[in-house]
């Protein structure tokens, strides 16, 4: 038997390519958290948010919201706008591999995600060397529970030795 030429080779690939299904996620996962997530449970937020240092205030204000996340693919990773009753949307870059600028509660910060499996981890550094120097290590990572209409998608946000994790489900 004959092998094909390249061109009949080019050719297949293209055609192969072109009747795949799209690849659901982001680089390194096959993860897919697009669409909307409204929360649904949420464990340890207020020693989280203390250990931080938020005030008794906005700890309470936050207890009671249920956010809402609008998550979508982008050419570098992931990002969700959350919907924020009184202080209006907030959305949150996510690229994969590199170093993005954000704050968390009036705090500067860099954040940096990477996959690890099928979490999505993300590192929160404060940019100010004097605050880095006394912060725990604060690190967030994502992950689905389930798939299709009952999936969960699970927060858990780390700093130093408490974990407080949050979950939503498809809106």
């Amino acid at each position: 038997p004959s092998s094909p030429s390249g061109a009949q080779l080019t050719a297949a690939a293209v055609e192969a390519a072109a009747s795949a299904p799209p690849t659901p996620s982001a680089p390194g996962s096959s993860v897919d958290f697009s669409g909307s997530w409204v929360l649904t449970r949420s464990a340890k937020l207020d020693e989280y948010l203390s250990a931080l240092g938020v005030n008794y205030i906005k700890r309470a204000a936050a207890a009671r919201m249920a956010p809402k996340h609008e998550w979508e693919r982008t050419d570098e990773g992931w990002q969700f706008t959350t919907q924020r009753p009184a202080l209006g949307p907030k959305t949150e870059a996510l690229p994969i591999g590199r170093e993005v600028d954000d704050d968390v509660d009036g705090i500067a910060v860099l954040k940096l995600s990477r996959w690890e499996g099928d979490v999505l981890v993300t590192d929160v550094t404060p940019t100010d060397p004097a605050r880095r120097s006394k912060m725990a290590r604060m690190t967030m990572r994502r992950y689905l529970l389930g798939s299709g209409a009952d999936a969960k998608l699970v927060l858990e946000m780390t700093y130093g030795d408490i974990v407080c994790t949050r979950e939503f489900s498809r809106a």
